[in-house]
């Protein structure tokens, strides 16, 4: 076996020993990363914008997101302090209904971008929108 051969079935190897790892973790670390992915999209954010707020990689940000790691107490801070909430936050159950609001808030983010659109082009969507309401309402 080549030095590169072995490099990479000790890549495969590490992949599942995550893989299997995660599998292990506490139910905290789902919820908490449940929680942090409602409240990143309810703020609009991207994987990407969290982590260079918090100043780690993007694959650290998804991985709590999936619940893979324990986040560091500064982690779980600057998280409080970007979002607004108290630590205990991330560690609550939700109920589906509470995570609704996820979609309405993408609704929300859509509103202030089409804002910055041209008197034309917003005359074009609102259009758009009224046709696919009547078309809706009369379904």
């Amino acid at each position: 076996m080549t030095v590169e051969n072995e490099s990479q079935n000790g890549r495969s190897h590490e992949k599942e020993n995550q893989r299997q790892t995660v599998d292990k973790l506490p139910e905290e670390y789902r919820i908490f990363g449940e929680n942090l992915r409602i409240e990143r999209k309810k703020h609009g954010y991207s994987i990407k914008d969290i982590a260079a707020l918090l100043n780690v990689s993007s694959s650290y940000v998804s991985l709590m997101e999936r619940g893979g790691c324990n986040p560091s107490l500064s982690v779980i801070y600057y998280l409080c302090d970007i979002f607004d909430v108290t630590p205990n936050y991330f560690f609550m159950e939700r109920k589906a209904d509470e995570t609704a609001g996820v979609e309405w808030n993408g609704l929300k983010t859509a509103y202030k971008l089409i804002n910055r659109l041209s008197d034309r082009d917003m005359n074009i969507i609102v259009e758009i929108m009224k046709k696919m309401i009547y078309k809706a309402l009369n379904e």
